[in-house]
């Protein structure tokens, strides 16, 4: 049998004192490049003091870790945490850094009886340059065995907000908030690697009651002022909500730039939700997605585009999904209008692009997609059958394409040389 090895260096010391029934134990320990397997700790240092009498005992704990590296990669600054312990209490301290852009500041009484109580007397989070506070002096998690009391628990960081209070139960009525106000994304975007938004403004709701197994649940998240590559004034608004007597999770997502709305969103799923089991979809009652653009013009995709340049045109579309997730029904239209764009590493341009798509249960229609480049044009029309297996029947007169195209190319240049 294998066994992963720990390999360290270090000094542990220590002194017993008493009898059996009133005994005081004192110990240190100090560690050096502690390594097991990808896991490489430079420093530890931990001194404790644990007095037992009885049935009683009390102890204080002071540790102190530096340099967490996982695969070579630092994960951790360094944590120095104390404690003081007794059989119905624990005060605790603990200052964490991760890193340069963040850290952690805590200060908790618990008290451990038929009722759990948290007191978080000191809490800091320190997020890039974004220094998060308590409002006020204390907030207070009481546990009930499966029952959270989460009162005065508000944080802020200059005019942003993070606030939760209410009741959240496993076995009882839920009534809990959450609200977050005006809260700034790019420091916690540096946090994370290829994000394409820079920037952009939260702000969000949530709002749980009833009983467990049949909650209602109303939400919202907006954002505002967002940062995509190259595209600012990007804003969109998302609601949702779960109505446990209907069994049906519904809402509608809007799309902004600048001022105007550029797409709409609206949904409903028959759903079954449970904060004990989760949620199941039912895949065989009627649901329905709505999406809604209107005449979105594709210049502020120019910057996004990449190998091409000179992107314009208006796009709309009204495309209807429902009757059930079983048995999927589709409708609507999708269109291009006066569409144009360059290729410049093939010499190319096409222009007066206009394409006309119907969507018809289970056929996409082509009824026109036209494009010019030079003197050329190109023209096609059709259909393409979706979710349907191609059959072969040779019997004279059969038709049994699922894709029937036709398209026309009259001196359309591919490449300018």
């Amino acid at each position: 049998m294998d066994y992963e090895v720990i390999e360290t260096r270090g000094i542990l010391q220590g002194n017993l004192e008493g009898t059996i029934d009133d005994l005081s134990i004192e110990g240190e320990i100090e560690l050096n490049d502690t390594r097991y397997d990808d896991i490489f700790v430079e420093f530890l240092t931990s001194t404790f003091l644990l007095n037992v009498s009885d049935d009683l005992f009390s102890a204080t704990l002071e540790t102190n870790i530096r340099n967490v590296m996982v695969d070579g990669e630092q994960q951790v600054q360094s944590v120095d945490l104390t404690a003081e312990i007794d059989p119905n209490r624990i005060i605790l301290t603990l200052d964490a850094i991760q890193s340069d852009l963040l850290s952690l500041t805590l200060a908790s009484d618990i008290s451990m009886n038929d009722v759990i109580i948290i007191n978080i007397n000191d809490l800091k989070i320190t997020i890039v340059d974004s220094i998060w506070e308590l409002r006020d002096d204390r907030a207070t998690i009481q546990i009930i065995e499966e029952t959270f009391i989460i009162e005065n628990f508000e944080l802020f960081s200059g005019e942003q907000l993070l606030r939760i209070d209410g009741t959240l139960s496993l076995e009882n009525t839920n009534d809990i908030r959450l609200v977050v106000e005006n809260l700034d994304i790019e420091p916690y975007l540096l946090l994370l690697e290829d994000v394409p938004i820079s920037g952009g403004v939260v702000d969000l709701g949530l709002y749980l009651r009833g009983q467990p197994e049949s909650p209602e649940i109303r939400g919202f998240i907006n954002l505002s002022d967002v940062i995509l590559e190259e595209m600012s004034d990007v804003s969109s608004n998302f609601t949702f909500q779960y109505d446990p007597s209907i069994e049906t999770f519904a809402g509608d997502l809007n799309l902004f730039y600048r001022t105007d709305r550029y797409a709409s969103v609206n949904y409903s799923f028959p759903v079954r939700l449970s904060l004990e089991e989760g949620f199941d979809v039912y895949e065989d009652r009627e649901f329905n997605i709505r999406a809604l653009i209107n005449e979105l013009d594709l210049s502020i995709f120019d910057d996004l585009a990449q190998d091409i340049t000179g992107l314009s045109g208006l796009l709309s579309a009204d495309i209807l999904l429902d009757n059930t997730l079983g048995d999927l029904r589709a409708a609507g239209t999708l269109g291009v209008r006066d569409a144009r764009f360059s290729v410049p590493e093939l010499g190319t341009t096409y222009r007066n692009i206009n394409i006309d798509i119907l969507l018809e249960d289970d056929r996409l229609v082509i009824d026109r997609f036209v494009l010019r480049s030079g003197q050329g044009r190109f023209n096609r029309q059709g259909y393409i059958l979706l979710g349907v297996e191609p059959v072969t029947d040779s019997r004279p007169g059969s038709n049994n394409d699922t894709i029937n195209l036709q398209f026309n190319l009259d001196e359309l240049p591919l490449i300018n040389t």
